[in-house]
């Protein structure tokens, strides 16, 4: 196996469970900037062209064979201790509380800053769940492995196949890493946690194969049943697989729904986002993001492995033959399908105006409204009362425009209106002069009934900050209706 091309191995079994490696440090913990992913334009909104997306065929693929079994009954058992009660009414309750327009609503989220360095559970507390010493969680449990919690971080421990004690002291069994929440509740949900893949080992007794890493699980409703989305395979792949029984790995067959390449970042902060959506049709949609950028999607329409996954379950992670930490593990509700897709430009318009104003006359005022997007959730509505001939603008003051910048904007009219023209603009600051760049659209280059995307060049040489930026609509007579602004960027 060459290591330049496949990340970071280890040979050995690493040292003892109470002495791992330091986690990451601060410099160490810096996740990646999130890039915007790619989209269509048009009348179709670019969250719902986005989401049309569908995997490539699926074969079955039982990778799983070498993995050991571990020679017992895996049936969930139900949380009977008035403790682990309490914590799962803690852990569900006080999450999501007043949310700004559109945004996804928090159902569970561990960020592990308050827990103590050390063991969180294990598989011994769920073989075992009224033994002295288990350690029992409000939010996670185990079938295989140890998870422990370290300098605010949720870790993985030194892999191994070590059976563990109580308190994971004579070793991890993480080798075969399976973590999955205790609810069991979550339907349509993202799963969102920061990520950093250690290392692969080779020599921990669990022979190393190409699917090593992790994990992330979605629709869980045992170790058979489930969707699993591979975001850090040994071999450089991403997986999209659909989990159902029977079948050679550990009861059930994995049936590949999509796959991509990709070089995993050994000792870099990734962040993980993986999400599950009923489509209308009787289909399941699955979605993986990667550092901000959609790198794999998927629906499952049941031509393999049986009917789709539509009922609520588990989430979790799993890994193999693989040391890591997480970081800020949270499940949002993406019912709303615009949810899986937030716009990401400087003036997007999801939670408010951001300060764009109306300079009067026949433009009434602007207001962030829901009704019309073209990506996310939310664009502006500018809403016009126009008595007569008129000409004004809907903008924004200072915006943060640079020199040399070409601005985006998304500008969609109603099928029937009295504009004759539209004209974003930016007006560069006083150094400049004051000097206007527009680009001018006559209405008979628009496109009433969808978005119309219009570009403005500010020259290199121009003077920031930026005065003002905005658009300017002309109308030839008497006229009500509404316009509206989206995704304005650069």
């Amino acid at each position: 196996m060459d290591p330049s091309t496949c990340g970071m191995y280890r040979t050995g079994a690493g040292g003892a469970p109470g002495t791992p490696p330091d986690p990451p440090g601060a410099a160490w913990r810096q996740k990646d900037a999130a890039q915007a992913p790619d989209g269509t334009e048009g009348a179709v909104p670019r969250w719902l062209a986005r989401a049309a997306g569908c995997g490539v065929g699926a074969a079955t693929d039982p990778e799983d064979t070498m993995k050991r079994m571990k020679g017992r009954t895996m049936k969930r058992l139900p949380p009977c201790w008035a403790t682990l009660t309490a914590l799962y009414a803690l852990g569900a309750a006080g999450l999501s509380g007043a949310l700004p327009a559109h945004a996804q609503a928090v159902l569970l989220s561990d960020d592990f800053n308050g827990r103590p360095d050390g063991l969180i559970t294990n598989e011994f507390a769920y073989f075992n769940p009224t033994a002295p010493g288990a350690r029992h969680d409000g939010i996670w449990e185990m079938t295989s492995g140890s998870f422990f919690a370290r300098g605010g971080l949720g870790y993985s421990g030194v892999p191994d196949t070590a059976a563990p004690n109580a308190a994971s002291s004579n070793g991890t069994d993480s080798a075969v890493f399976r973590l999955d929440t205790i609810r069991r509740d979550f339907g349509d949900v993202a799963v969102d946690f920061d990520l950093n893949n250690r290392a692969l080992y080779n020599n921990t007794g669990q022979p190393p194969d190409a699917g090593d890493g992790v994990t992330v699980w979605l629709r869980y409703y045992s170790q058979y049943t489930l969707y699993a989305i591979k975001v850090n395979r040994r071999d450089g792949g991403i997986d999209l697989k659909k989990k159902t029984p029977p079948g050679p790995s550990n009861g059930g067959t994995y049936y590949t729904l999509a796959h991509t390449t990709y070089a995993v970042p050994y000792g870099a902060w990734q962040h993980v986002r993986a999400a599950v959506r009923n489509n209308a049709d009787g289909s399941v949609g699955l979605w993986l993001w990667i550092n901000g950028r959609l790198v794999l999607t998927a629906t499952d329409d049941g031509t393999y492995g049986g009917p789709p996954l539509r009922q609520p379950g588990g989430v979790g992670l799993r890994g193999d033959n693989c040391e890591f930490y997480v970081d800020n593990f949270a499940v949002t509700d993406v019912s709303d399908a615009c949810a899986l897709f937030p716009d990401t430009a400087q003036y997007n318009f999801e939670t408010s105006a951001q300060d764009w104003q109306s300079t009067g006359g026949m433009i009434t005022g602007v207001a962030q409204s829901a009704a019309n997007a073209f990506d996310g959730c939310s664009g502006l509505a500018v809403h016009f009362a126009a008595a007569g001939p008129d000409v004004r603008q809907a903008r924004v003051l200072a915006p943060p425009v640079p020199a040399g910048a070409t601005v985006t904007f998304h500008v969609w009219l109603p099928a029937s209106s009295r504009l004759t023209y539209v004209m974003p603009f930016v007006t560069e600051g006083p150094a400049s002069g004051y000097r206007f760049d527009g680009s001018y659209r006559p209405a008979s280059q628009l496109r009433a009934g969808a978005w119309n995307t219009i570009a403005v060049t500010v020259p290199p040489d121009a003077a920031t900050p930026a005065d003002v930026l905005g658009v300017e609509f002309g109308c030839d007579g008497p006229w009500s209706g509404t316009c509206y602004v989206d995704s304005v960027s650069w």
